[in-house]
């Protein structure tokens, strides 16, 4: 028998469209997309507008771009990504450093997707440790640090729409102080959490930049406070991690001007 009368022709068409965004590497519009595969506009439309409800895909503005799942997926079967292999070595040795979890992430439809992490030994935490969780942005220092390298304005705009979630006494949740912390954040360099999503979790996050520049991923230790010093501001650790987000990037191939304390934009 042929394996062809097993074939379901949605769910092949589905993994025409994701093997086509794999392809082309960046996001693209739906017409783009549809072209690719050889479909009718509003039928690749009914496809990713499926997979952008199952996180497979994401939209931003008028793009589709492949979303964390496809990650996870790809993280779960060994596959990888070359932030990944270039951070472990940091990740590692600013675990050893400062006795706390490392991580790194990145930022997809809005949301924060651990790329690599390494637990810090005999330090219990409460936070997700696998490749592929997912945390939220607006209460996070590696999410807030994602977000401030976006444009304030969709910023706003999604801040707004989708509400910001009070996990803690701590969490901001008016837009008007998440945009204003994030000017600091941009200014200071790096962010911090100080009891945001779980009350005794504090954090420090830097961004990685790659080759041209551009803030493609965060680099954070995370921990209960009494690991941490006095404070995270202008702190040892603080410099630690804006120093090894910095060690990152240049492996990536970042220019030696956008990697200091200073965000250039």
């Amino acid at each position: 028998m042929s394996g062809s009368r097993y074939t379901v022709a949605s769910a092949a068409r589905g993994l025409d469209v994701l093997e086509a965004m794999a392809k082309h590497g960046k996001p693209m519009g739906a017409s783009e997309i549809a072209a690719a595969v050889n479909l009718p506009r509003p039928t690749a439309f009914r496809i990713l507008a499926t997979l952008q409800e199952r996180d497979w895909v994401y939209k931003e503005g008028l793009t589709y771009g492949l979303g964390f799942k496809c990650f996870n997926l790809g993280a779960n079967s060994g596959a990888g990504l070359e932030i990944r292999t270039q951070a472990i070595p940091f990740l590692v040795e600013l675990r050893d450093k400062t006795s706390l979890n490392s991580q790194i992430a990145k930022l997809e439809n809005w949301k924060v997707v651990y790329l690599e992490r390494i637990l810090a030994r005999n330090l219990r935490v409460n936070t997700p440790s696998r490749a592929g969780s997912i945390l939220p942005a607006h209460c996070t220092a590696l999410g807030k640090t994602l977000l401030s390298a976006k444009d304030m304005e969709q910023v706003s705009d999604w801040a707004s729409k989708h509400g910001l979630e009070r996990f803690t006494d701590s969490t901001i949740c008016k837009v008007p102080n998440l945009m204003a912390e994030i000017s600091r954040i941009r200014e200071r360099g790096y962010a911090v959490e100080e009891g945001e999503r779980e009350p005794e979790i504090s954090c420090i996050a830097a961004p990685i930049r790659d080759f041209s520049g551009k803030i493609i991923a965060a680099l954070s230790i995370s921990g209960t406070r009494d690991r941490f010093p006095q404070g995270l501001y202008d702190s040892d650790f603080s410099r630690l991690v804006v120093a090894s987000a910095a060690k990152i990037s240049r492996a990536m191939g970042a220019p030696s001007t956008s990697t200091g304390t200073k965000w250039n934009y």
